[in-house]
């Protein structure tokens, strides 16, 4: 029901090539993708906000090395390299960890509430499509993140 309600949302719409004529249905391989896409960015998030949880700022946002593995038939997140170049102590103490804390998440769901997914196609180059969209959005809703 959920996805029904994000099918022609703006945000779903706004790199539409054509028509999506699928239907309003979503397989689970689909489901799959969409979930590890979510997982992935949470599990940066929450290496971001440890960063920050231990005093420290990294103003260069991008440089992290990550893979998927599977261990004892559980999907798991490993980052296990990122560029300390453009980290620096955060000044102000416990008061502004929690104030830079609290503005990562809300800029993060914020921009989530407002993209979705913003890209065209995945990795392996297939096309995003409108259901897959309109997933994401559920999924977002459904954690709260869309009110």
């Amino acid at each position: 029901e959920s996805l029904k309600k994000f099918v022609n949302d703006k945000r779903v719409l706004a790199f539409e090539r054509k028509a999506d004529k699928k239907g309003v249905l979503i397989t689970f391989e689909e489901y799959a993708m969409i979930k590890a896409f979510r997982m992935k960015g949470q599990a940066l998030n929450l290496m971001k906000e440890t960063v920050t949880r231990n005093g420290y700022d990294n103003s260069d946002q991008d440089g992290y090395a990550h893979r998927i593995n599977l261990k004892n038939d559980r999907v798991q997140l490993e980052i296990f390299g990122f560029d300390f170049e453009y980290f620096s102590k955060i000044q102000g103490g416990q008061k502004e960890i929690d104030r830079l804390i609290k503005s990562h998440r809300d800029f993060d769901n914020g921009y989530e509430a407002r993209h979705g997914i913003g890209f065209i196609s995945w990795n392996n180059g297939s096309s995003v499509s409108r259901i897959q969209k309109a997933g994401y959005l559920a999924m977002l809703e459904a954690e709260g993140i869309l009110k």
